[in-house]
């Protein structure tokens, strides 16, 4: 089988959309988004990150400062970084070949439509490879810092392949942007250990008293620009919050015993059943809707630390707020560039069967206005 190879417009269409839109982590409905994916994003290519005053009607400008061009637009760029730097990924996995078929790839690059063999083929594809990629995706996206080492920090506990911890160190994930934030003042940071101040919370147990005493210092110490926005709007257009596995529970059997019965300050989101467990995709506590950061905060320890995976966290901040560029572009020696994704067996006889399949992915991540933001625990990152 020669290579397959897809262009850049039909990877996107047809598996990188397909994988980011059924995680809504990514892609959900405005009540449940919390963090904005932007696809095919290109290098310099400016995210609107600004910040609106807290006035905005003014005296209307005279006609001499309009011709002078004086006068001052609405709003200040605050993003931490005001254009994209998209930087080079490689997705690489391996599979068996009766995935797929000489039927599908353009070896011209030249888009002539994906008939319903090849689509049904890029779908499954996607299918197999999503829950990897998605979880890759929001551990690179939060985590990845230049000073990454998991073997010297956590005294080689770690279970992250050598080439995945290089492409961690070659970027700046959310976290580290938001720690140098905190250090420098941007915005509030509640210590999570007492030892420093706070409550602690560091431990393998949370009660649910500190759980709640936790969330409301957090919306406590929310600044009055962040705790404004929307404020007039449905909860779904407000700041949420984002806290960690443990936490969320413990918040949650807080306010049910708390309100039981009186409907005040509780609410669950939704659920969802699969006809044995009910499982909340949030709550609202305080008017502001909390979710379950899971796979943005526990993953993290999981794969580095198991002894301190117990290191509670969360943030509350405005929606979109955190966002993830993707684009896919191969180097140009490989059709100029064009190329979105590789399909190739293997020739060794070892390899029989086995089918790789390489994309060439950059991405970024960007916060739009450091400001917007409240956080407990972060002071507990490396």
């Amino acid at each position: 089988m020669l290579p397959i190879q897809i262009n850049v417009q039909d990877t996107l269409q047809y598996v990188i959309k397909p994988i980011t839109e059924q995680d809504n982590l990514f892609n959900a409905p405005v009540g449940q988004r919390r963090v904005a994916a932007y696809l095919g994003v290109s290098t310099g290519d400016p995210l609107s990150a600004f910040q609106m005053p807290n006035f905005v009607i003014q005296k209307r400008p005279t006609t001499a400062e309009i011709d002078a061009e004086s006068v001052a637009p609405f709003g200040n760029p605050t993003a931490s970084k005001q254009t994209w730097g998209l930087n080079r990924k490689f997705v690489y996995p391996r599979f068996h070949g009766d995935l797929v078929t000489e039927n599908i790839g353009l070896q011209n690059h030249e888009s002539i439509g994906i008939d319903g063999t090849a689509r049904g083929i890029l779908n499954n594809i996607a299918s197999q490879i999503a829950p990897s990629l998605n979880k890759d995706l929001h551990l690179q996206a939060f985590w990845s810092a230049t000073a990454f080492d998991p073997a010297t920090t956590y005294d080689g506990t770690h279970d992250f392949p050598a080439k995945t911890i290089a492409s961690m160190q070659e970027d700046n994930g959310f976290m580290p942007l938001l720690k140098t934030a905190l250090a420098a003042g941007a915005f509030t940071n509640y210590k999570s250990s007492n030892g420093t101040g706070g409550i602690d919370v560091d431990g393998a147990t949370l009660s649910s008293a500190n759980a709640a005493a936790l969330a409301n210092q957090m919306i406590a110490n929310m600044p009055r620009k962040l705790r404004s926005l929307n404020s007039s709007m449905p909860s779904s257009f407000k700041p949420y919050a984002m806290i960690s596995n443990d936490w969320y529970y413990a918040l949650e059997a807080y306010l049910a015993t708390t309100f039981a019965g009186s409907g005040v300050g509780y609410q669950i989101l939704a659920y969802a059943t699969d006809g044995t467990i009910r499982t909340s995709l949030g709550l609202m506590y305080k008017g502001f809707e909390f979710y379950n950061g899971e796979a943005l905060l526990d993953e993290y320890w999981e794969h580095t630390n198991p002894a301190t995976k117990f290191n509670h966290m969360g943030y509350i901040t405005a929606r979109e707020n955190l966002s993830l560029g993707l684009n896919l572009r191969s180097p140009q020696s490989v059709q100029n560039g064009e190329v979105g994704m590789t399909i190739y067996e293997h020739e060794d006889p070892k390899y029989a069967g086995a089918t790789d399949l390489a994309v060439f992915l950059e991405m970024d991540t960007l916060i739009s206005d450091t400001s917007l933001f409240s956080t407990v625990g972060f002071e507990l990152l490396v």
